[in-house]
């Protein structure tokens, strides 16, 4: 037997209160022998029949069709990029300037820098630089409309404790501190963020899947349950044999399109 009350004595405790809604036993029981059912399971291969009372699907992708160029839009469009190793967001901000649509680049660097009003450079792993950016944003009234983010995109793909640390820093948090800084300094207005990975899904099949980038779809999908002016996508893309002019241009209409679904490839 434990004396709790003398092991505790050095110790302050509070009652934390419980929800009063009672525990429901219920048993759920599967009908027949489960051992047979397990071995029929493993000799034959899974399918669906119509007739059956368990039906089996495997996930596929759905082709959708992004809008076509929207000149209307340009007017009111700022545009934010987190800009990558491969050059695709240096590339895609020409597509916009041609528009004259206001583009902001932000690179990776040990301290916040501002180079010019529309280019700046943020250290990942300090949420301060995060504030530090958008309070800049919105001094000059350049609150962005579209945020591109492709910092994801330069991750090693070793599994090492490095470079899971620099992914989740470019990546999982790094959503997390945009958003938090969007809330901190006030921003209300509607911001689309398009945020990409590589080879994290397998879209075709001979894809090099990375699992340090699953993490990032974490934000994509509970962000806009938390900031209601705050919307999501994620493009998964394949570097090794994408055809930039196609992803640039699908990455630009992206910004302007009205598709819902937050994974797209």
């Amino acid at each position: 037997n434990i004396d709790w009350e003398q092991y505790y004595k050095n110790e302050n405790h509070y009652l934390l209160p419980l929800p009063t809604y009672p525990y429901e036993y219920k048993d759920h029981w599967i009908d027949g022998d489960p051992y047979s059912i397990i071995s029929r399971s493993s000799s034959s291969n899974f399918h669906c029949r119509s007739n059956e009372n368990i039906n089996i699907y495997v996930p596929s992708w759905k082709k959708v069709t992004l809008c076509n160029y929207l000149p209307q839009f340009y007017d009111d469009l700022c545009v934010l990029i987190f800009l990558d190793k491969f050059n695709l967001g240096k590339e895609l901000s020409q597509y916009f300037e041609r528009l004259g649509v206001n583009v902001i680049m932000v690179d990776i660097a040990n301290e916040f820098t501002q180079n010019d009003n529309r280019t700046f450079a943020i250290n990942p792993q300090i949420s301060l630089d995060y504030e530090k950016l958008f309070f800049k944003l919105k001094e000059k009234n350049l609150v962005p409309t579209c945020i591109y983010h492709f910092w994801n995109l330069d991750n090693d793909s070793e599994l090492n404790f490095e470079s899971i640390k620099s992914t989740l820093y470019k990546g999982y948090y790094s959503l997390l501190n945009i958003a938090k800084a969007v809330g901190a300094i006030g921003i209300t207005n509607k911001i689309r963020i398009i945020s990409t990975t590589s080879n994290h899904f397998e879209v075709i099949g001979d894809e090099n899947i990375q699992p340090l980038q699953a993490a990032l779809i974490g934000p994509v999908l509970t962000i806009p349950h938390e900031y209601e002016n705050i919307s999501c996508q994620n493009f998964d893309i394949n570097i090794s044999s994408m055809d930039k002019e196609v992803v640039l241009d699908y990455l630009f209409r992206a910004c302007m399109s009205k598709i819902e679904d937050q994974t797209l490839a």
